[in-house]
């Protein structure tokens, strides 16, 4: 059985109401998901889990959300090896084109760095701004879930249902549970 643990960081509530939507998304499915805010969290409980979801947003020019980048230098020494994580990111696609999701993309990259099999890969199908930090090299890809509930708060829940139930799939389907 898969033990999940959603650990997110949020400076002004939104990352918090996407994480609190993805456990109950989560619950409906089956599926057990503890839910950590990291500004309260020591990080080394993430080795506790098989599977992580990594929530955060990006901050002017691609800074960090303020918990997460607190808790970086923990965050480094962790070893994430036989970890299942996938990423979810909230951003302003349209003041802070260049750098949306940056933070995303520094998280994700650290993980997969210390060991971590990075899925949750989101299309960049339908999306205007391609911040390069976010993208898979052949720039189809978000390295997590791309949210903006600045300028398109009606689509998050319609592409938060759809990444829940794309993870599970990949979860699923490499055995990962």
């Amino acid at each position: 059985m898969m033990t999940i643990g959603l650990f997110y960081g949020s400076n002004t509530g939104q990352t918090e109401i996407v994480a609190h939507n993805i456990q109950s998304l989560f619950h409906e499915l089956g599926h057990d998901i503890i839910v950590h805010d990291v500004e309260f969290t020591p990080l080394v409980k993430m080795l506790d889990y098989t599977h992580l979801i990594i929530g955060t947003s990006t901050w002017h020019n691609g800074g960090a959300q303020y918990s997460w980048a607190d808790k970086w230098d923990e965050l480094c020494t962790l070893d994430f090896t036989g970890k299942t994580i996938a990423c979810f990111g909230l951003g302003d696609s349209e003041n802070y084109a260049e750098w949306y999701l940056d933070y995303m993309g520094d998280l994700h990259k650290q993980m997969a760095s210390s060991g971590g099999h990075m899925t949750g890969l989101w299309s960049t199908d339908d999306y205007y701004v391609m911040s390069e930090k976010a993208l898979t090299p052949d720039k189809k890809h978000y390295l997590g879930l791309a949210l903006d509930a600045v300028n398109y708060d009606e689509l998050t829940p319609v592409r938060t249902y759809g990444w829940v139930h794309q993870i599970l799939q990949e979860w699923d389907s490499t055995g990962n549970h």
